[in-house]
């Protein structure tokens, strides 16, 4: 059992869903959660790495999440969180 949370993946065959594996890149000692991806991959996400939950976003890069970097934005101050981006990253609710 895992705490906090983390994010985690799991991959889909013809007949089964893979083992889960933890997405180190993305990851912290602080908790992550509710992962949103744009059509080009990018993850956008909740951690708790600064104050209470701020939201951050991951670039797919030849299958690799890059480094977070907070989203710019003066919504994004403590206690943001849940992020849902669109599939073409033109507006997050």
């Amino acid at each position: 059992n895992d705490f906090p949370p983390d994010i985690w993946c799991v991959d889909k065959t013809d007949e089964h869903f893979t083992n889960p594996i933890k997405i180190d890149s993305v990851n912290s000692p602080a908790a992550e959660w509710h992962p949103s991806f744009t059509k080009k991959g990018t993850m956008y996400f909740s951690s708790e790495r600064i104050d209470n939950g701020r939201i951050f976003s991951s670039a797919l890069i030849n299958g690799q999440y890059t480094k977070p970097q907070i989203v710019a934005g003066a919504f994004n101050q403590s206690h943001a969180g849940d992020p849902c981006i669109s599939p073409n990253e033109d507006y997050l609710v």
